[in-house]
């Protein structure tokens, strides 16, 4: 019995010690697979969309920075509207890292980077706001550059074509000799090719005037100038210091001429409710036209370019009156109402029964006529300038009575007298050498205009190039630069403004000075609003940049862990592989070692 209880007892022991090994080395691998468990759930978990979610929310802000930088180089709306939904795509992804930070076991410094990143974005989303707001006050900038220098330009562009038309004018045409020199046309028209006295023949037989605008439309406002007069809603304009001042330092530019009776009763200025500056009265007893008044009426109607004159007779005139009486005169009152006689004797004729203030208040019309012929037939001056359509001349009758003036109109026979070939007086040509240095004097002021209005044309365009430069290098140094131009405008302005008269000239000076004006405003903002824009631009790409570190971190932090992980895992797997290994080679040996040591113990059976 002992033989084979050896035997048994040594197969127990055998099979027992190999148990244990193999126990034990699976027990090891295990471990070692459970470790590699562990890690993968970890990757799989916290480190993988950590690096995705980093990733992503990287990618997202990188590209809203592209969009917001193109915004705001360009003002394109399309950017604007890319940026909007990568800034969702921002949130989005942000709004996954906050939720990964509160479930993360391992990785605790994820809710720092989190908030970090968190804080550049809202950051950021202030200064696109700050952007967007600034944008649209360059866009409303550039809009009223634009509006600005579209008025000015066409006023300055109107002003100078108005001083061409004058320059040719003044010219006439193909003949530019001066005045008094032997040339008709430098009238401003053709000389008559038949001449006569006008109680003869007329030259050619009539000659219409041109439409003359701005003489109706002076006579509207002294219409209603003595309308006001006569109501007794006086404004009294341009009574006071501002007014004095402004014609000494812009000269007059009166729009009307007004040839009227010396009678006191007769307020030429107050008639018509106009202040200083407004009219150029001429005044003598009887509104008579003679040597005198002629000149005086020339230099209102040729050298001040009054658009209007107005012969203004008035009823109960004295100096009528005493030629309808045969009033006894003295001293040099009787050579003035010889220029009346033929008026009264006219309407006498054509009206035998006329007697008392009936024949009076009729010789005081046919004397304003008779002073129109005076004017039409021995001023060429004046009745050039009625053919071409610059001056308009009117009779008109006030009552010294009630304040209301009567308008005439234009004289019945205008267009026979406008063809009277008017003959100069000895003296306009004694002096040809004065005509022609006044005539000279008169181009060169002329082209000094033309060469100031195109000095103001060529500031206004160098202007505008330097907003359109800076514009299109997004960059206000060009604007910095030009910004002394408006400088240069007003030197220009002032200059031009004492060399003009007319008023329609004036006031096309003054709306481009008023668009200057605008033009600057709106480039001083332009500036200020593009410095803030920079501004805010730096701070995006600093807020930009510390949302992409913080991802970076996130990111680098994830990819580290990771790579440390799967290192880890794979060790562990190449332990559990090498414990299985040399388990399985330890327990060969032991069961050869075991069946070796079992079968020493077997004995022989006998008779074998």
């Amino acid at each position: 019995m002992a033989g084979p209880m050896r035997v048994g007892k040594r197969i127990a022991v055998g099979f027992s010690i190999v148990i244990v090994i193999s126990v034990v080395l699976g027990e090891m691998g295990v471990w070692s697979m459970q470790t590699a468990k562990t890690d993968s759930e970890m990757l799989t978990s916290e480190y993988i969309p950590e690096v995705r979610v980093a990733t992503a929310l990287r990618g997202a802000a990188s590209r809203l920075m592209y969009q917001m930088r193109g915004y705001g180089l360009t003002n394109d709306p399309t950017y604007y509207e890319a940026a909007k939904k990568e800034l969702a795509a921002v949130d989005k992804h942000l709004a996954e890292a906050k939720d990964l930070a509160e479930k993360a076991v391992h990785f605790k410094a994820l809710k720092g980077q989190v908030k970090e990143a968190t804080a550049a974005v809202d950051e950021y989303k202030k200064l696109i706001e700050e952007t967007v707001a600034t944008n649209k006050r360059i866009e409303g900038d550039y809009k009223e550059l634009n509006r600005a220098a579209a008025a000015y330009m066409e006023n300055a562009t109107a002003l100078l074509k108005h001083q061409n038309e004058m320059m040719q004018e003044e010219l006439g045409g193909d003949d530019s000799s001066p005045p008094g020199t032997g040339s008709e046309a430098s009238h401003g028209g053709a000389a008559p090719q038949e001449t006569a006295d006008y109680n003869g023949s007329i030259v050619n037989g009539s000659i219409t005037a041109q439409p003359c605008p701005k003489g109706d439309q002076t006579i509207e406002q002294l219409k209603q100038g003595n309308l006001r007069y006569v109501q007794g809603h006086l404004t009294n304009p341009h009574i006071n210091q501002e007014r004095r001042t402004e014609t000494v330092v812009g000269n007059q530019h009166p729009p009307a001429t007004i040839l009227a009776c010396s009678d006191s009763r007769v307020p030429v200025g107050a008639l018509f409710d106009q202040g200083i500056g407004d009219l150029f009265p001429v005044r003598v007893a009887g509104n008579v036209c003679a040597v005198d008044e002629l000149g005086s009426i020339e230099y209102g109607v040729d050298h001040l370019e009054t658009p209007l004159l107005v012969v203004l007779g008035h009823t109960n005139c004295g100096a009528v009156t005493a030629v309808v009486t045969g009033a006894t005169t003295h001293g040099s009152i009787p050579a003035l109402l010889k220029n009346i006689q033929p008026s009264v004797a006219k309407v006498l004729i054509a009206n035998p029964g006329l007697i008392g203030s009936a024949l009076v208040n009729a010789g005081v019309v046919e004397n304003v006529w008779h002073s129109i012929e005076q004017v039409l037939t021995k001023s060429r001056a004046v009745q050039e300038r009625v053919k071409a359509g610059k001056v308009k001349v009117v009779g008109a009758v006030y009552d010294i009575e009630n304040g209301t003036i009567k308008w005439l109109g234009t004289h019945p026979q205008q267009s026979r007298l406008l063809a009277v070939a008017v003959e100069e007086p000895p003296h306009a040509t004694d002096d040809a050498t004065v005509l022609v240095v006044d005539y000279a004097a008169k181009r060169l002021e002329r082209l000094e205009k033309i060469t100031l209005v195109n000095d103001v044309i060529e500031l206004g365009n160098a202007t505008q190039l330097a907003c359109f430069k800076s514009q299109s290098l997004h960059h206000p140094t060009s604007i910095e630069k030009a910004r002394v131009n408006f400088d240069t405008m007003e030197t220009k302005f002032a200059s031009l403004r004492q060399i003009t008269r007319l008023k329609e000239d004036l006031n096309r000076i003054t709306k481009i000075e008023a668009e200057a004006a605008n033009y600057k405003t709106a480039m001083d903002d332009l500036l200020d609003n593009w410095l803030v824009f920079q501004k805010l631009d730096k701070q995006q790409q600093q807020a930009g940049q510390h949302l992409i570190v913080a991802c970076q971190t996130t990111s680098d932090a994830g990819m580290t862990n990771t790579d440390r992980i799967a290192s880890h895992a794979a060790a562990s797997l190449s332990a559990s592989s090498t414990i299985m290994n040399v388990g399985l080679a330890i327990g060969t040996l032991l069961g050869i070692v075991c069946a070796f040591w079992i079968s020493r113990s077997v004995e022989p059976i006998p008779g074998t």
